[in-house]
């Protein structure tokens, strides 16, 4: 199994993504953006789906020490200085690929649950699309948790701390 790291999240913390996702939600509502899925309205899942992946990016800049603006308001920015976070609550958890995203882009997959966001690895978004697995629909290409790098392999400083720890559980 792969290194990965373990984030526990404050209460604090959490309050501050759960606000930020809702706050992206309004903001894509009142903007009338359309979500990435060709599902109906009532599948997507809106808020969960927002305040989750919110969670996910607080984790990650927790883990890399970096600051973590939520971006309210801004569709084209990266998530974690320049890396893309997703995140599933999903037992079994794959890094999605949608057609909008570059695929120069490195993309980290978070798993999360209570208070705590396992972040499971990363691939480029070209690695992720040369798998060739379409398991959602057209152009929608994913990567299992054993198909990832290390998260210690990525090209940036983790910060551990008695709330950022290295984990080679099998959650």
């Amino acid at each position: 199994m792969k290194d990965r790291v373990l984030v526990t999240l404050t209460r604090d913390e959490l309050r501050h993504a759960a606000h930020a996702g809702i706050e992206r939600r309004l903001d894509a509502m009142e903007k009338q953006r359309a979500g990435r899925f060709k599902e109906p309205e009532w599948k997507q899942r809106w808020y969960q789906s927002t305040v989750v992946g919110a969670i996910g990016e607080l984790a990650v800049a927790k883990a890399l020490n970096a600051h973590w603006d939520p971006n309210v308001g801004v569709v084209d920015m990266a998530d974690v200085l320049e890396y893309e976070v997703r995140t599933s609550e999903l037992p079994d958890p794959r890094l999605k690929l949608y057609p909008r995203d570059t695929r120069k882009s490195t993309y980290i997959l978070c798993s999360y649950k209570r208070d705590q966001v396992l972040i499971q690895g990363w691939l480029p978004g070209y690695e992720i699309e040369a798998l060739g697995r379409e398991e959602f629909q057209d152009n929608v290409y994913t990567a299992t948790v054993s198909e990832l790098y290390g998260i210690v392999d990525l090209n940036a400083d983790l910060t551990f701390s008695d709330t950022c720890v290295l984990y080679k559980g099998t959650r």
